[in-house]
C-alpha cells in the first residue's frame, strides 16, 4: 500500500466521537474503509471531505448471497 501512497491509519469501531474527529482531520483522510453503517456516520460527522468510501458491509452482504 505504501509504493502507492496508501497510508493505513486505523480507527477502532469503539473509538469516540471526539477520537475519530481528530484522527480523520489529522491523517487528511481522503478515503476509507467502513465496517458498517455506524462507522460511516461517524467518519461522515467529522466534517472530512472523503473522495473514496468503501463499505465492507456490502461486500460481506454479497458474498452471503453466492454461498448456497
Amino acid at each position: 500500500m505504501l509504493q502507492v501512497g496508501i497510508v493505513p491509519v486505523p480507527i477502532h469501531s469503539t473509538a469516540r466521537l471526539d477520537e475519530v474527529i481528530h484522527i480523520s482531520k489529522d491523517a487528511a483522510l481522503r478515503a476509507c474503509f467502513v465496517s458498517d453503517d455506524e462507522m460511516l456516520a461517524k467518519i461522515e460527522t467529522t466534517g472530512v471531505a472523503l473522495e473514496f468510501v468503501f463499505s465492507l458491509k456490502t461486500a460481506n452482504q454479497k458474498r452471503k448471497m453466492f454461498r448456497h
